[in-house]
């Protein structure tokens, strides 16, 4: 048998220029089959020998199914309805429903009014109720103690000089005269002018009067009607006052001086006076 040596030096050949693949032609677009998607035979193709596909290896430990599409994992709150009101939400102005927002820390309770000051508004009230008491009794006191003639007071003890009233009585009186009381003091000379009191109503009353000399008198418990006729020097310090403690009683005086009414007055209650 014989051998073949190789040649020393062998020259390698150039590669072969390889051809430029064909371009595509452009065709109608076709739409892929509608069918369902199948999986492929896990057979493997046929005629090739091999032997079943072996099983799928175990998942790792821990490992979860994907889900299927459509459904919610294990623990996934439910996906919400489309056109529905998120949960917790509510409209402006409105109060929104389930649990109430936390409430905050309490507020601090009303301070107890202290209990002085509700004693003083007390004494306060009291005292204002019990100097306006006393203001309306004082005012109803000084209203009767006013009605009642002072027997010393300034108005007996200043001679009146004011010109004599005439009026409806200004006639001459015609009346019989009374007695003329003597005046209690001796006169230096006859009087020339004739005086004459009269005090008429509801009797008794306490009387105060200027007597023939200009001297005071006071005569208690004096029945009506009641007249004193007096002779004087001249026309002043005239006055007669006529009171009572009835304070309903209906009383009139009268000073005529020379038959001439000079003061004429009638009151009902406390009294009433007359000066000329």
């Amino acid at each position: 048998m014989s051998e073949v040596s190789p040649s020393a030096d062998p020259t390698p050949s150039a590669p072969a220029d390889p051809s430029p693949p064909a371009a595509p032609v452009p065709g109608p677009w076709t739409a892929p089959d509608p069918g369902p998607w199948a999986p492929p035979d896990a057979r493997g193709p046929a005629g090739h020998g091999h032997g079943p596909v072996p099983a799928a290896a175990p998942p790792p430990a821990g490992w979860v199914h994907p889900p299927a599409p459509g459904t919610v994992p294990p623990g996934w709150p439910p996906p919400p309805i489309p056109g529905a009101t998120p949960p917790g939400w509510s409209a402006p102005g409105r109060q929104a429903y389930g649990h109430p927002w936390p409430y905050g820390h309490p507020a601090a309770p009303p301070a107890r009014p202290r209990k002085g000051s509700a004693v003083g508004a007390t004494v306060a009230v009291a005292a204002v109720l019990v100097l306006v008491l006393c203001g309306a009794l004082g005012a109803v006191a000084l209203l009767r103690w006013s009605d009642m003639p002072s027997p010393d007071g300034p108005v007996a003890e200043q001679p009146y000089d004011g010109p004599f009233y005439e009026g409806e009585d200004d006639e001459e009186d015609d009346e019989e005269p009374w007695p003329v009381s003597p005046a209690l003091t001796a006169s230096g000379a006859p009087g020339t002018t004739r005086v004459v009191y009269e005090v008429t109503g509801d009797g008794p009353v306490a009387l105060e009067y200027y007597d023939a000399n200009g001297d005071f008198v006071q005569e208690p418990d004096v029945a009506l009607p009641w007249r004193l006729d007096l002779r004087k020097q001249n026309a002043d310090r005239l006055m007669v006052l006529a009171h009572t403690s009835d304070g309903q009683a209906r009383l009139t005086c009268r000073i005529t001086v020379n038959g001439r009414t000079v003061d004429r007055q009638t009151a009902t209650g406390y009294g009433t006076s007359c000066f000329g």
